[in-house]
């Protein structure tokens, strides 16, 4: 969201910065892996969409799909280390 901000002006490129920083560390704290923390999102969307029924053409359904097809990419933001330190360098 901070980048579409900061594209739309809305937001400085540092006040993006510092805002995803933030929030980074606050995800951090509340899960141990990207695997809970994505576990998590999916069913805050499954619930945001009413997706009761997880069908194969659920939109929850779909949304993993990407997820997963990102995570069996060799080169994905998910290989990097989960507790790596995080702090400002811009």
């Amino acid at each position: 969201m901070y980048a579409a901000y900061y594209v739309c002006g809305f937001m400085d490129y540092e006040e993006a910065m510092d805002a995803s920083l933030e929030n980074s560390i606050v995800l951090q704290q509340m899960y141990d892996s990207w695997e809970e923390m994505m576990d998590a999102y999916m069913l805050g969307f499954q619930f945001w969409k009413g997706d009761l029924k997880m069908t194969d053409d659920s939109p929850t359904i779909e949304r993993y799909h990407y997820y997963t097809m990102l995570h069996s990419l060799e080169d994905n933001p998910y290989n990097m280390d989960w507790n790596m330190e995080l702090k400002k360098s811009w």
